[in-house]
């Protein structure tokens, strides 16, 4: 298993996931979810299924050089719940 795909499973199984990380690993761990999806997305065009749609990204500083980051996606057909 990828070091970053549980993230990724959990996020397509509930379609949001909250992870706590370094606050300088941020950008690192978002560019990482995103090539997850991507390879979802390859994977479910060959067997013709729905596209992961748009993928939304909050995040929030915490105490001690800590940061929350928030993953919200949708499949292509479905509506955002905001």
């Amino acid at each position: 298993m990828r070091r970053y795909e549980p993230i990724w499973l959990e996020l397509a199984e509930k379609r949001k996931a909250t992870v706590r990380c370094r606050t300088a690993k941020v950008p690192t761990l978002i560019q990482a979810v995103k090539k997850e999806k991507s390879k979802a997305n390859v994977q479910r065009k060959d067997l013709d299924l729905p596209f992961f749609g748009r993928l939304m990204v909050g995040v929030d500083t915490l105490s001690g050089g800590m940061s929350s980051v928030t993953f919200t996606v949708s499949l292509t057909n479905e509506a955002f719940d905001l």
